[in-house]
């Protein structure tokens, strides 16, 4: 990342799940995020897309901490933006963004589980985005339930 740019922007698109009967495909979406990321870069600004598309839990983690500790390391507070696109679910009354690596399972409490584990929430995004040092965050969540996360996550701003 150079401390020239904009600002910068992690972008999450999940379009193929491993649990297909749960989560069907988003046809376009990767497609989409491209589209985005080519316009956010056309304005200047270092876009990186998770896991070239259909991140795994553990591509989502090191991508996104090394987002966030790289671009703090600049010593740039430009603005942050944090764009999702998927399938999310409510699991205990929270919102859980869901990878494109969550495994079904027959079992009620496994599946609780593996959505717990591998889900990443709205505060989850929110910390990145607040770990990089940005001035000014802008989180866009577009998925089932998002509202019911991404309210609660403003309080750690």
């Amino acid at each position: 990342m150079t401390g020239a740019a904009a600002g910068t922007a992690l972008c999450v698109v999940c379009e193929e799940y491993a649990d297909g009967a749960k989560f069907p495909r988003l046809v376009g979406a990767v497609a989409q995020m491209d589209e985005i990321v080519g316009l956010l870069k056309g304005l200047g600004y270092e876009a990186r897309k998770v896991g070239g598309g259909n991140p795994s839990s553990a591509a989502f983690r090191a991508e996104s901490e090394e987002w966030s500790e790289g671009w703090v390391a600049t010593g740039d507070a430009k603005p942050a933006l944090v764009i999702w696109s998927g399938h999310g679910v409510r699991v205990d009354g929270q919102t859980r963004l869901v990878l494109s690596d969550l495994k079904p399972a027959d079992d009620p409490g496994q599946w609780k589980a593996r959505v717990t584990r591998h889900g990443v929430t709205a505060d989850d995004l929110v910390s990145e985005a607040v770990g990089s040092g940005a001035e000014h965050v802008l989180v866009i969540i577009d998925t089932c339930y998002a509202g019911g996360g991404a309210v609660p996550a403003l309080g750690r701003v």
